[in-house]
């Protein structure tokens, strides 16, 4: 009996509520995760494919056979839920494993016998306001989408940074989840206007198919070309097969079948007007609205009775400052980072971003260099380390690099380079990826080696780099501190 055999065999001998299967090894398993729950006379073992689940019974004593077999060579984790414990196994890359038993908390425990458990695997304590919300888009769910957008990690946890965003999102799938429920209905046809980089229509569409199981065919529509090919590309990596976007106006749009759904969120000026016209007149039995004005009415209220409401703390922070302040105001930089790599399509977004950053006189004349590779990255720090003379200098360890580098003879290169680094920061913290401004390569660029690195990046030779944007997600230890505020306001009227 192998080492795996071994921890599985432990599990198995459990009292267990339910045991689940999940991160599978290769992109091309069949299964994204197996759910096994204990009947009266046998086990049941649940395969959830993308779009269905398959179901399988095994008698209790052939039990810790057939998931090994399952596990072996496809899968990286499994979880088991006990009345008082949870037992986890890791197995790494080349097979190694690791079996470690965490102990529940009272709360847990009594969550656990009662058999509420998340789809991760771990029980939900019941204890008033610390309740554990069970999240229908719930930890360790494979949602791609939400991987790209940089809420979830790989391995389907929640980033830390973004778990407003994950809230958000989940309370917006609550809100479908109650209508949708109510109809009892196999087939949606749903229309999206507005739907902009489409990341929650994304979101939208596999709750709809691999959590509800319906069949639904989706449009999402805009204005903007390029964000319509890039929704489509993504579609198809995601292989959403009855997804698709088109390029076109909201005002008199022909929906190609009886249009269900429609979805229209922050869609601008006049948009939602016009959305909601054409859903009254599809007769559609959903209408999802929110319009782009809500900012523009808090500031308009005023409450009579509870005037505390606007004035004051975090209620009017969460009702009057927009996104892009609070970004703003509660980025700060990061100096500790994990090894998780940044999706390329988030990174893209963040160097998009620097490229829309202002320019002296329109001239742009920056390159924007990143790198990915942690060796290469590894190996610029410690050239540098020689160049400075600094013995520990390693640029924090990042795991990515964001290069801006300028025309020497440009009297703006600086400047325009600092305004691109800002973007690239905010853009960062927009995502939940930490980032620090690291300027010591500057100081050094015309370095003898440091330069030899910089052609081999593919840098001209003629352009200078004022500083460099160091990426990743931050570690759970990486410190956050509170900013003070110094610098003399004036204002002059």
């Amino acid at each position: 009996m192998n080492e795996l055999e071994q921890y599985i065999s432990i599990i198995a001998g459990t009292d267990f509520n339910k045991i689940i299967i999940s991160n599978p090894a290769n992109k091309s398993e069949e299964y994204q995760k197996l759910v096994i729950e204990q009947k009266k006379d046998f086990c049941q073992i649940s395969k959830y494919t993308k779009k269905q689940v398959f179901h399988e019974n095994v008698k209790k004593e052939k039990l810790a056979d057939r998931c090994a077999k399952l596990v072996s060579g496809h899968y990286r984790q499994v979880n088991a839920m006990t009345a008082d414990a949870e037992h986890i196994i890791l197995i790494s890359k080349d097979g190694r494993c690791s079996y470690k038993v965490k102990r529940l908390a009272d709360e847990a425990i009594k969550a656990a016998g009662a058999g509420r458990l998340n789809n991760t695997g771990s029980a939900a304590a019941d204890n008033g306001h610390n309740r554990k919300k069970n999240y229908i888009l719930s930890e360790g769910m494979n949602i791609e989408p939400l991987v790209d957008m940089g809420v979830f990690t790989k391995d389907g946890r929640v980033v830390n940074s973004m778990y407003d965003k994950y809230k958000q999102i989940n309370r917006f799938v609550e809100i479908l989840n109650d209508e949708i429920s109510n109809l009892k209905v196999r087939k949606l046809n749903v229309i999206d206007f507005g739907c902009g980089k489409s990341y929650l229509t994304f979101v939208v569409y596999y709750y709809l198919t691999e959590v509800m199981g319906l069949e639904v065919n989706m449009i999402g529509l805009d204005l903007k070309a390029d964000v319509i090919d890039k929704c489509n590309k993504a579609a198809q990596k995601y292989h959403y097969d009855k997804l698709r976007f088109e390029l076109g106006d909201i005002n008199g749009y022909k929906a190609p079948f009886d249009v269900d759904m429609v979805i229209t969120l922050h869609a601008c000026d006049t948009a939602t007007d016009y959305a909601l016209y054409n859903a009254v007149q599809w007769k559609a039995k959903m209408i999802f609205s929110v319009p782009c004005c809500q900012h523009e009415l808090n500031k308009q209220m005023k409450p009579a009775t509870l005037p505390i409401m606007s004035r004051y703390g975090i209620i009017k922070e969460e009702t009057d400052m927009n996104e892009v302040m609070k970004n703003i105001l509660t980025r700060r930089s990061t100096r500790k980072f994990t090894d998780e790599q940044i999706p390329k399509e988030v990174l893209r977004d963040i160097v998009d971003a620097a490229l829309h950053a202002p320019s002296g006189m329109g001239k742009q004349t920056w390159t924007f260099t990143v790198i990915t590779n942690r060796d290469v990255i590894a190996r610029l720090a410690e050239t540098m380390r020689a160049a400075l003379g600094r013995e520990h200098y390693d640029m924090y360890k990042p795991t990515a690099l964001i290069i801006p580098s300028n025309l020497r003879e440009s009297h703006l290169g600086r400047d325009d380079n600092s305004c691109a680094l800002e973007n690239i920061f905010l853009a960062a913290h927009s995502y939940g990826v930490g980032s620090v401004w690291i300027n010591q390569l500057g100081a050094v660029c015309d370095d003898e080696k440091v330069r030899a690195m910089l052609d081999e990046f593919g840098i001209p030779s003629d352009h200078v780099v004022y500083g460099i944007a160091a990426l990743g997600y931050a570690a759970p230890d990486a410190p956050y501190k509170d900013r003070t505020y110094a610098g003399e306001v004036r204002y002059i009227e």
